[in-house]
């Protein structure tokens, strides 16, 4: 008999944030069994992405968008999966509605993969300010953004443009986080934070702060 840990489970994502969609694209395969099979912007896409393809999980947004999220989410429905919605930072406590789980934004990855798993265990919301890795130091939120970017492929330079900082600042960043993390090189970091979920739903980057 197969293991239900090991079955596989398809998710769509939808996100109008660039960073944010192609995050998840990259951390939650990494967490556990799932196969993503695309990522959109908006409502439209998402609906024709599900019916297309019958998704075992949906991904979305599920307050403050411009598109009807009631109208989405029951053409979603109809294709039998677990549907987790995101709503933004500490607006309200996570919850089953209308067939749907509502989860912060910033709660960890692995709390995001245990609801598209359809668990509805755990807290109710993990933000990234308290989340450590290892014992060690928690990440502050330049460092998180720094190492989220780095993470999907940013060079230093196109790094330190994006937060506009210095390149000599961002290798600072860095050095910080691989002592924090206690690793020695960017591979390890990144592997470490993905592994542990601290890559999941912090601050996202929108520049200089």
């Amino acid at each position: 008999m197969i293991s239900e840990e090991l079955v596989e489970q398809t998710v769509v994502i939808q996100e109008r944030s660039r960073f944010y969609r192609e995050s998840m694209r990259l951390i939650l395969p990494a967490i556990s069994n799932f196969r993503i099979l695309g990522v959109v912007a908006d409502g439209e896409e998402l609906a024709q992405m599900c019916e297309a393809h019958e998704p075992t999980a949906v991904l979305f947004e599920a307050v403050d968008v411009q598109w009807d999220v009631t109208d989405v989410v029951e053409k979603l429905l109809k294709c039998g999966s677990v549907l987790v919605g995101t709503y933004p930072l500490r607006q309200r406590p996570r919850q089953r509605r209308d067939g749907v789980t509502l989860i912060c934004r910033n709660s960890s990855a692995k709390l995001v993969a245990a609801a598209l798993q359809g668990s509805r265990d755990g807290p109710d919301v993990e933000p990234f300010e308290a989340q450590s890795v290892g014992g060690s130091e928690t990440l502050t939120p330049r460092e998180y953004q720094v190492l989220a970017l780095i993470s999907t492929g940013f060079t230093t330079a196109e790094t330190a443009s994006r937060l506009g900082i210095s390149p000599k600042t961002v290798e600072n960043r860095k050095q910080a986080i691989f002592s924090k993390l206690g690793v020695q090189n960017q591979s390890h970091a990144i592997s470490v934070a993905m592994r542990s979920g601290l890559l999941g739903m912090g601050p996202l980057v929108r520049g200089r702060q």
